[in-house]
């Protein structure tokens, strides 16, 4: 009579294939990570492009009804991007002193978009668009996500 057990075959993995399996998971991460860190600026970029468009509105509907730039301000909900939770774009309103008829908008990212590529994105009472970050293109950073 025989006591042994047969042999039965070993379950679960080997150190080798887990190496490997971390290696790949290791690869995809590092591909990926990056493009999704993209992704997320593009919107927050985006968000702040609205955020200016809104904000240019709301300084042509003072100017209608007062003919001029004189005075305006921005409204609370207008200064930073996105309205609740963290900042990451600050909206400031430059009024030009000598001539009542000319503002500047600008877009300054702040915490999580701080070094980000295209800088602080502006804007003008005529609709000209410009970025702070000569090195990136301006038609690139205020492009639709």
């Amino acid at each position: 009579m025989n006591l042994s057990s047969p042999r039965r075959p070993p379950t679960g993995f080997s150190l080798i294939e887990l190496l490997a399996a971390l290696a790949i998971a290791t690869l995809l991460a590092a591909i990926a990570l990056p493009a999704y860190q993209e992704h997320v600026r593009r919107t927050h970029r985006a968000a702040a492009q609205l955020a200016l468009m809104e904000a240019e509105h709301h300084l042509h509907r003072y100017h209608a009804a007062r003919l001029s730039f004189a005075g305006a301000a921005l409204p609370d909900a207008l200064t930073r991007v996105p309205a609740t939770g963290a900042a990451v774009y600050r909206l400031t309103l430059t009024l030009d002193a000598s001539q009542t008829q000319r503002f500047t908008l600008a877009a300054t990212p702040t915490g999580a978009m701080q070094g980000d590529r295209c800088g602080t994105l502006s804007v003008d009472q005529t609709g000209r668009r410009t970025i702070s970050n000569n090195a990136a293109d301006t038609r690139d950073c205020f492009k639709a996500s």
